[in-house]
């Protein structure tokens, strides 16, 4: 698959999910990366229930951490666009976890970025989903290696 096609296959699994609201921040199994990897092992996620028919989703932890804010637990990150460093990668990138990375085509290292730009889109967007779409797609753009017409071409998707 060229890196064109991958680039507007994911953009349209992404696509979907925003407009059958399939789509969730904070949420392993409906995230941005949630949604790609569901859909490259053809499962199916229905809001509000958001198990996965086939297990729970590894793959987040591979690279995201829980830390503690006050009371409430929060998955985050670590801060930073593009490269993440993860001490529990090694550890963790195989079995499940590998196989469901894998499985969308895409590098552990590429999803983290996907991931990282939805879940840090701030609360105080007025539509924090499409912003956080809009972030997700200027990343694929440059995983793709696609130009600005494409990216804005994929951007005009997500308007119903």
């Amino acid at each position: 698959m060229s890196n064109k096609e991958k680039f507007y296959s994911t953009v349209n699994i992404l696509v979907r999910a925003y407009l059958n609201n399939t789509l969730a921040h904070g949420r392993c199994s409906a995230c941005a990366v949630g949604n790609i990897i569901a859909d490259s092992l053809g499962v199916t996620i229905q809001l509000p229930d958001l198990d996965w028919s086939e297990g729970v989703p590894y793959w987040n932890r591979v690279f995201v951490t829980a830390k503690f804010y006050g009371p409430h637990r929060e998955n985050r990150l670590h801060e930073g666009y593009g490269i993440l460093t993860q001490v529990k990668v090694a550890s963790n990138y195989m079995g499940e976890a590998k196989f469901q990375i894998d499985s969308t085509g895409y590098t552990w290292q590429q999803l983290a970025r996907i991931e990282n730009v939805f879940e840090t889109t701030p609360l105080d967007e007025a539509d924090r989903m499409f912003e956080g779409l809009m972030r997700v797609v200027d990343v694929l753009t440059d995983i793709h290696q696609m130009d600005l017409e494409e990216c804005k071409t994929a951007k005009k998707l997500f308007v119903v």
